[in-house]
């Protein structure tokens, strides 16, 4: 993530100074995206991807520096004087950046365009360079807590690069938990931007805001609790991890109503560039299709338990992270296309709580089917060779996990067809609009 801020930032910059000569010529003034002058657009655009930048660059410095520093008690050192210092100079630079932009967007129609791009761009190279400045004598200082990674001595080590978990009891599925920070950041942004538009909305149902942030509590608690520390141990946890992440998660997240909240407070872009709401209108067609979705949603169920792509997501933590992505996003496209489908037919209520009970009977069934491993074992080199000394032999393991599966997932298809029955999405929400 630092790298990625520090890449854009740096990148934006770049394509700042290849535009630069296309807003200093003699047409620059005459050319209007959307009825306001293209200098203006660019350096507004610029100002908002360079605050993304400089955000990923501060939360993952201070990320990485509490990593570093161990307690507070590494405030005190050589280090810790730095990392305070850096912090501040960062916050204050990034301060100082977006004054120093704001104030030449509003200059630019008393000043000619190129000469205030060339004065932004100078200022950013300036700021950035100071910020690099700081970083530079971090990395010449020996941080309180060593880098060394120490040999990995135990067999679950090696293979998840953490410590085998106790034995998991009842109170351990509340109790155990480690951080992700990246899905931290992940649902911290969700929320803000769903309350930012909530406020921008000024009516809108609580209903929905709950259920949103409800579903928002449960991938927090699925990424970073249990679930996922006992997934990597447990095929039994993995399933239920995967099956909440799949069907629960997207059920409180489509109930959330986010696309009706997009719907009605971002508007269409004017200057015939995708924006957010050109996007979701791409997507739409495929969110009319309820049977479409939950085959997609059990053949990727299928092709992760049952190919070589099981192990890598085991074994590396980035696959881990895209295929919880994944399965997040899909789950979300079924959920959407039964419960608030984006078509605009006319669909009798009846049809679609046959169709949802339907579908949701065949997906548990499926989903039992693979974690009950009709199948040969899955993986049994990984869960074999963890050494677990509690807990149920891996062949026992997979047979329970058809049976959690069941118990687990038999709950978010109830309150699947119960909120089907309840929810009442107004014509002019689930229906696309050419007007709004």
């Amino acid at each position: 993530m630092h790298w990625l801020g520090v890449l854009v930032w740096v990148g934006g910059v770049a394509a700042l100074v290849v535009v630069v000569p296309a807003l200093t010529g003699s047409q620059a003034g005459a050319n209007t995206s959307g009825g306001v002058p293209l200098a203006r657009t660019v350096l507004e655009r610029f100002s908002t991807l360079a605050g993304v930048a400089f955000f990923l660059v501060f939360a993952s410095g201070v990320v990485n520096s509490v990593l570093r520093l161990g307690d507070w008690e590494g405030l005190f050192t050589r280090y810790g004087q730095l990392i305070l210092i850096k912090a501040a100079a960062t916050l204050l630079l990034g301060a100082i950046g977006l004054a120093h932009r704001r104030w030449a967007i509003g200059r630019l129609e008393t000043v000619s365009a190129g000469r205030t791009a060339w004065r932004l761009v100078i200022v950013e190279l300036g700021i950035m360079a100071s910020i690099i400045g700081v970083t530079a004598a971090l990395g010449r200082t020996a941080p309180p807590v060593p880098q060394e990674i120490e040999p990995a001595i135990t067999p679950a080590e090696v293979l998840t690069g953490y410590l085998l978990p106790p034995e998991l009891s009842w109170d351990r599925w509340l109790t155990e938990w480690r951080w992700d920070w990246l899905w931290v950041a992940f649902v911290a942004v969700a929320a803000a931007v769903y309350l930012l538009g909530v406020r921008k909305a000024q009516v809108w149902p609580w209903q929905r805001t709950a259920s949103w942030m409800t579903g928002l509590a449960v991938l927090l608690y699925v990424t970073c609790s249990a679930p996922t520390i006992y997934g990597m141990v447990l095929f039994s946890a993995h399933s239920l991890m995967l099956l909440a992440l799949a069907v629960l998660v997207p059920l409180l997240l489509v109930l959330g109503a986010p696309l009706q909240l997009m719907a009605r407070t971002v508007a269409r872009r004017t200057d015939g560039i995708r924006g957010a709401r050109e996007w979701v209108d791409v997507v739409r067609p495929a969110l009319s299709y309820p049977a479409l979705n939950a085959v997609v949603l059990a053949a990727s169920l299928g092709l992760v338990y049952y190919t070589p792509l099981f192990r890598l997501v085991l074994e590396y933590w980035i696959v881990h992270q895209v295929a919880n992505l994944y399965f997040l996003a899909v789950g979300f496209c079924f959920m959407t296309s039964v419960i608030a489908p984006s078509s605009g037919r006319p669909i009798p209520r009846t049809a679609q709580i046959r169709t949802a009970a339907i579908l949701a009977g065949a997906l548990l069934l499926w989903a039992i089917v693979l974690a009950a491993g009709v199948l040969p074992v899955l993986e049994p080199d990984w869960f074999v060779n963890m050494a677990r000394t509690w807990g149920p032999p891996v062949t026992l393991d997979q047979q329970l996990a058809g049976i959690s599966v069941l118990v687990a997932g038999f709950a978010p298809m109830a309150f699947l067809l119960t909120a089907l029955i309840l929810y009442r999405a107004p014509r002019h929400e689930s229906a696309p609009s050419s007007t709004s």
